[in-house]
């Protein structure tokens, strides 16, 4: 009876191995970029901008070793130019490693027109940061 049970355990332990190898692991997916609004104003500007940079950072972050980070635009600027918008972004955001949590502030400089997006960051709070046209290009 012993040998039977022994067995038994023993091919119920290969058989819960061989099914855990095949579980899928939920890794955090990617985000989709948004699309440039087809009329630009300083508000539609201000919330592409900040949209496109909360799913652009947690692209950055989504690689196994961090959980989704968050993203709080803490201050926007919007400058209206002849060729289009300069948007200015101070960013809170924070992240968990496997063990640690950490976080900390970030300045990012967009210019964004009807076919361009220019992206330009700082660590820190900077302003008014770095020139968006002397980044480069996010979408």
């Amino acid at each position: 009876m012993d040998r039977e049970r022994e067995l038994a355990l023993a091919i119920g332990v290969v058989l819960l191995v061989i099914v855990a190898g095949t579980v899928p692991v939920a890794y955090p997916q990617q985000k989709r970029l948004p699309d440039r609004p087809d009329t630009l104003s300083p508000s539609t500007a201000r919330t592409y901008v900040s949209d496109f940079e909360r799913s652009y950072q947690w692209n950055q972050e989504v690689d196994g070793w961090f959980d989704p980070v968050t993203v709080n635009v803490v201050r926007t600027n919007v400058t209206q130019h002849d060729d289009g918008y300069w948007v200015h972004l101070e960013i809170g955001f924070a992240e968990r490693a496997i063990r640690s949590t950490g976080g900390g502030f970030y300045t990012v400089n967009y210019f964004v027109n009807r076919t361009t997006t220019m992206r330009a960051v700082a660590g820190g709070q900077h302003r008014p940061g770095l020139h968006p046209q002397k980044g480069t290009a996010a979408a």
